[in-house]
C-alpha cells in the first residue's frame, strides 16, 4: 500500500515532452541456459492520466536441465546501476526491496522474483534499454522500446 501511496504521489508531478510508451512490449535473452525476461508496459491510466509513465519488469528462467545458483539484484532496477539506455530514464517511483537472499538457486524451469523499475523516458523515439539483473554471472538483457 505505501507503494502505491508514494506512486501516486510522485505520478502527479508533471514532465514536459517526455515519451509515451503505448503498447507492451517484451524481450528474452538467453545466455548460459539462463534466460532473462524483460517487459515494458505503460501503468495504467487511474495511476498516470498522462500516459507518460511505464513499468518496466525482469524476471529470470533456468532453462537448463541443473540448478543453477545467481547473484541477483535484490531490489528495485536502479537507473544508475542496473538500466543502460540512448536517453535519459527519469525514475518516477522507488518501490521497496525484496525480502531475498542476494545469492539464489532455481531448479530446472524455476523462475527469479520479477524486479521492476517505474519511470519514463525524457523523450519519444525508439530507444534501447539494457537491464542487469543477474550480477553473477553477470550479462545485461536488452528491449526496444517506442515512444511517441
Amino acid at each position: 500500500m505505501r507503494t502505491l501511496v508514494t506512486l501516486a504521489a510522485v505520478l502527479s508531478l508533471s514532465a514536459c515532452s517526455a515519451g509515451k510508451v503505448l503498447e507492451p512490449v517484451e524481450s528474452n535473452f538467453l545466455s548460459n541456459g539462463l534466460e532473462q525476461q524483460i517487459r515494458v508496459e505503460p501503468v495504467s491510466a487511474e495511476l498516470d492520466n498522462s500516459g507518460e509513465v511505464f513499468n518496466l519488469k525482469s524476471t529470470l528462467v533456468n532453462r537448463g536441465s541443473a540448478p543453477v545458483t545467481v547473484r541477483v539484484v535484490t531490489c528495485w532496477l536502479d537507473p544508475k546501476e542496473h538500466l543502460r539506455a540512448d536517453v535519459e530514464l527519469v525514475t518516477r517511483a522507488i518501490p521497496s526491496c525484496i525480502p531475498e537472499p542476494n545469492v539464489v538457486t532455481l531448479a530446472p524451469g524455476q523462475a527469479s522474483r520479477t524486479l521492476w523499475f517505474i519511470g519514463q523516458f525524457d523523450r519519444p523515439g525508439r530507444h534501447t534499454v539494457h537491464v542487469r539483473h543477474a550480477l553473477d554471472p553477470q550479462f545485461w538483457g536488452e528491449i526496444i522500446v517506442r515512444a511517441r
